[in-house]
């Protein structure tokens, strides 16, 4: 599509994982299937991502490299699906304020959710890791 100024610009939708709601707006982690490539695209960090799936039993992609965290597991909605390269990329934590149009695809099961909470929380620490390290 095209923009007011001639500019390009992709519209379409995006899937994410909320990990935490504030007034206004929600941190969110997003899925993402690479292009269908799952962690194998070029310059994907495997290590910052993990699963997430609906089926009896997660899948890799052949010849994907080890991912950083443990797979989770979601219950959709009826209708709703995820590919079996979706994969959660634990270390870019995106806002989504609370005045964008969003429709709920259905929710991590319980026992997954501190998989999530950690997996964020460990990828924010690497993230402050560097800052330290590198005086940012």
């Amino acid at each position: 599509m095209r923009g007011p100024y001639g500019e390009e610009f992709y519209v379409g939708i995006r899937r994410f994982v909320v990990v935490a709601n504030d007034e206004g707006h929600s941190n969110c982690v997003p899925i993402l299937t690479y292009g269908g490539k799952g962690c194998r695209k070029n310059g994907v960090k495997a290590r910052t991502h993990g699963i997430i799936y609906t089926s009896r039993k997660p899948h890799m992609v052949p010849g994907e490299p080890s991912l950083g965290f443990k797979e989770v597991k979601a219950r959709l909605i009826d209708g709703e699906t995820l590919s079996r390269e979706s994969r959660i990329n634990y270390a870019k934590i995106c806002t989504v304020e609370h005045n964008v149009k969003v429709l709920l695809i259905g929710n991590v099961v319980k026992d997954d959710v501190r998989v999530i909470s950690n997996a964020v929380d460990d990828c924010w620490q690497q993230k402050k890791q560097l800052q330290y390290q590198y005086g940012y």
